[in-house]
């Protein structure tokens, strides 16, 4: 279970539920912009959906872009328990202005969505469940 719990904390999902539910506990990542920390908040207009109570809605404010024009958003992974690991680099590219997302963290549409760097190396055995919450 412990095990699992480090696996989740430094997720995509992870992320994204701490986007869309403005959790207060403490992310275990950063998000960059021109290699400095910058907050969530400025990347995202989060709104709810009229559709269903229980999903946000997340409209892009492409602070960066790569040169076919779409949002690129850095992370920086941090591991606190575990002082010998490295810190590690992702990035996510983002292929359309607008996503919902639910309370889990599971983002929609996902084929919109591009991961790169080291959220893109783990293989099929590295996947949580889609309702898995620690």
């Amino acid at each position: 279970m412990k095990r699992r719990n480090e696996l989740y904390g430094s997720s995509p999902a992870c992320l994204f539920s701490h986007i869309a539910n403005g959790s207060g506990e403490r992310l275990e990542m950063t998000l960059l912009k021109g290699g400095f920390p910058f907050p969530a908040e400025q990347w995202f207009e989060i709104t709810q959906d009229r559709e269903e109570p229980s999903v946000k809605q997340l409209v892009m404010n492409p602070l960066e872009q790569n040169r076919e024009g779409e949002a690129v958003m850095d992370v920086e992974q941090h591991f606190p328990a575990n002082r010998l690991t490295p810190k590690l680099y992702s990035r996510i590219v983002f292929q359309a202005d607008t996503f919902r997302i639910d309370t889990y963290g599971n983002i929609h549409p996902i084929d919109k969505l591009l991961f790169l760097g080291d959220w893109s190396s783990p293989g099929i055995g590295s996947l949580l469940p889609l309702d898995y919450r620690p």
